[in-house]
């Protein structure tokens, strides 16, 4: 038991940043969940993330041709320059084939 609370001790960090971070499942990626959220920013060096079931989703991404970055999309719902803002949309609405068009051609 002593050993138990050492090691939770020794694990324990207070950074004294109060910003929360994803959680990282045993892949050591965050839970998707926690990453894919409308207006929160996808973190620039984004690699994939977790689902409820503990499968992993593997980035889904394109360069940008206009040299603006890494075009990253979740499952046809969500896009985001990653380091970006991430928005909730389709991909066949407006406002996707807006941003990947910028994304390709520049604005």
């Amino acid at each position: 038991m002593l050993v138990l609370v050492a090691l939770l001790t020794a694990c324990s960090s207070d950074s004294g940043d109060d910003t929360p971070e994803p959680s990282e499942t045993s892949a050591g990626l965050p839970a998707c969940a926690e990453v894919w959220v409308d207006g929160t920013v996808l973190p620039a060096n984004y690699l994939g993330c977790t689902n409820e079931d503990g499968t992993i989703e593997g980035e889904a991404s394109v360069e940008c041709e206009s040299g603006s970055g890494r075009f990253v999309t979740y499952q046809d719902r969500f896009f985001a320059l990653a380091g970006g803002q991430i928005t909730e949309a389709s991909t066949d609405s407006d406002a996707y084939a807006t941003a990947y068009h910028e994304c390709h051609v520049g604005s």
